[in-house]
């Protein structure tokens, strides 16, 4: 999102003396292997940018450190199991995210069954993907990504009835998609944006709350500098006034 600036070294100076734990709830401790790489690379976003995240959806699967395609990172790592899974899953909540592969895996008679009931499973190809429709910003933002599940799932089950597609549908679903991409996009590099300023500023407050440092007010240095680069360019604009201007 900011090719001038790594966000792995912003990132790892700020959690240089932080540790990060999940603890997974689950009734069996046997659990292991890449299956929760997704969720735990959610949880990990939602709490370093201090951002929420639905509670109505659940994921499988893992990110690869890279993308399947150039400017792409956390492509999907296949898992097994995902039928269970999911059936799990939609027993209690809307949406089933897994890897794009494990998803083309299942029987379309096995999707239709959740789409008459309003639900859908959706396949992940990487993290940057997967994101803007799992987290929460604003009534806006919401209210677009309700309107993308809903008319998603209409889609799905006109063109697996042999309805013919519209056309005007499917660029509706890629134009919200694209709003939620660029909204996300544009709220995390803010907030990466407050982070670095923080971290750069010389007056920081070492036990200042992330919620107040991405509230993204100015820091010390800019509120100091300011003046001075206001008196700058006032003096340079006087220098540059006709003589005329100066003599009346």
């Amino acid at each position: 999102m900011d090719p001038k600036v790594s966000a792995a070294r912003l990132l790892g100076e700020f959690l240089d003396k932080y540790t990060i734990h999940h603890q997974l709830l689950s009734a069996s401790y046997s659990v292991g292997g890449p299956s929760a790489g997704y969720a735990l690379a959610i949880n990990t976003l939602s709490a370093l940018m201090h951002i929420p995240v639905h509670n109505d959806f659940g994921i499988t699967g893992a990110p690869w450190t890279k993308g399947v395609k150039r400017g792409e990172v956390g492509g999907s790592v296949i898992i097994g199991g995902q039928r269970k899974k999911t059936e799990k899953v939609l027993m209690y909540l809307r949406r089933m995210y897994m890897p794009l592969k494990n998803y083309l895996d299942l029987e379309k008679e096995f999707l239709v069954g959740y789409w008459t009931q309003d639900k859908d499973i959706l396949g992940v190809t990487h993290f940057g993907d997967l994101v803007p429709e799992v987290i929460c910003l604003d009534p806006e933002y919401e209210q677009v990504l309700q309107d993308l599940i809903f008319i998603r799932v209409r889609y799905k089950l006109d063109k697996y009835q042999g309805k013919r597609p519209d056309q005007a549908i499917k660029e509706d679903i890629l134009r919200k998609k694209e709003i939620l991409r660029i909204r996300a996009e544009k709220e995390i590099k803010n907030r990466l944006i407050a982070l670095r300023r923080y971290l750069r500023s010389p007056a920081k407050d070492p036990h200042l709350s992330l919620e107040e440092i991405f509230r993204r007010r100015e820091s010390t240095l800019t509120l100091m500098t300011d003046p001075l680069k206001r008196l700058i360019q006032k003096v340079r604009s006087r220098k540059n006034r006709p003589v005329e201007d100066l003599e009346a």
